[in-house]
């Protein structure tokens, strides 16, 4: 009688941003100001997971699947800054549209 894992790090993982900028901003900014990006980036990850569970109809897959979506695009700033202008041989790499289809 195994029970399955608890899957709600989709949830934490949409909600970080907002938390470590009002974090680091706690001085400057009210807490009001951050409720409503928190509940747009808690929305947006609820529905991205809920289309990906119909598409995979698996708790534990669609919820790593969304957690690593979530990662990548609140990093794609990051990684795209990693590579912008980089070049091999004459072929350049740090480009948007390359970037994207990674």
């Amino acid at each position: 009688m195994n029970k399955p894992p608890k899957t709600f790090h989709p949830l934490l993982l949409s909600i970080f941003p907002v938390v470590f900028l009002y974090s680091h901003n706690i001085g400057e900014a009210f807490i009001s100001q951050a409720l409503l990006p928190l509940g747009v980036c808690l929305a947006g990850g609820i529905l991205l997971w809920g289309a990906i569970f119909i598409i995979l109809r698996d708790k534990l897959k669609s919820g790593m699947l969304t957690s690593l979506l979530l990662i990548y695009f609140f990093s794609y700033g990051h990684f795209f800054g990693l590579v912008d202008n980089a070049q091999i041989g004459s072929f350049k790499i740090g480009i948007h549209t390359y970037m994207l289809v990674v």
